[in-house]
């Protein structure tokens, strides 16, 4: 029998985590356990999380908020730890607070993934749209057990460290899959300056070229606007010795100008969604 574990980082997220919990409750593959990090919120968040019967771990309020910042992988790596204690699953999947699953969306990407390369999938987000290559980082399933063997079971420490499993996972051979009809609901990300500077450093550590960089600046000029575009060039280029770049930035660079050859064609949304992907 399968054995699927979710994790969750969750801070102040009390009018949408009994619908993501819910949801992760109700799929076609028991998911043995939901482990729930709550980052320090001070609202009803960990309350609800554990009487819908949630593993709970609480971390101290901090003021400042880590979305984007390498802050929040030790977040993650918290929950990891304690999952690693109850005895590596077959597949770990990660959710975002927000997101709300189709009963099915577990089923079709396990389903998908056995006895294939692929090592890391997720569904697709209807209400918001996505056309890239690359899973999306709340509804992303990974084999665990070839995270274990790779990275320890843990996210680097580090600007980028979200993506840095999607590379290290193609470098080594492996495959990575969007099912598309694998269909959730959530909420659009919203784009602001603080988010697009800390992309621009995740940029970096990922092994994006300056000219790869001034591209992606310029599309994200063009669909929100220009100071956008601006603080995600001054966050590539205020971290030029300042942050190490990552194990597999090498490989993120080789496969750049394909990238850039294949998507360039395309409307600027098109292009954006793509683009994106390197993040």
């Amino acid at each position: 029998m399968l054995n699927v574990v979710c994790l969750i980082v969750a801070r102040n997220e009390e009018k949408h985590i009994e619908k993501t919990i819910k949801s992760i409750n109700l799929q076609s593959i028991k998911i043995n356990h939901i482990v729930l990090v709550d980052d320090g919120s001070t609202d009803e968040t960990p309350y609800i999380a554990y009487r819908l019967g949630c593993l709970l771990i609480q971390l101290p309020y901090h003021e400042v908020s880590y979305v984007g910042r390498p802050e929040l992988s030790l977040k993650w790596n918290s929950g990891l730890r304690f999952i690693k204690l109850l005895g590596i699953p077959d597949y770990i999947l990660l959710m975002g607070a927000d997101h709300v699953l189709n009963n099915d969306y577990v089923e079709i990407i396990i389903n998908g993934m056995k006895d294939s390369k692929i090592k890391i999938a997720s569904g697709i987000i209807e209400n918001v749209g996505y056309a890239g290559r690359l899973p999306l980082g709340s509804g992303r399933i990974i084999d665990a057990h070839f995270w274990d063997k790779v990275g320890d079971f843990k996210y680097p420490f580090s600007y980028g460290w979200e993506s840095w499993l999607l590379y290290k996972a193609e470098l080594l051979g492996f495959e990575l899959k969007v099912f598309d009809n694998a269909i959730s609901l959530g909420r659009p990300i919203k784009m602001n300056r603080v988010k697009a500077f800390y992309w621009g450093k995740a940029s970096y550590t990922l092994g994006c070229s300056l000219i790869f960089m001034l591209v992606r600046c310029l599309l994200f000029s063009r669909l929100y606007n220009p100071i956008i575009g601006l603080y995600m060039l001054k966050g590539f280029i205020k971290s030029y010795g300042n942050e190490d770049k990552l194990d597999v930035s090498n490989y993120v660079s080789r496969i750049q100008i394909r990238n850039l050859l294949r998507v360039l064609g395309r409307s600027p949304q098109s292009q954006h969604k793509n683009l994106t992907n390197l993040q």
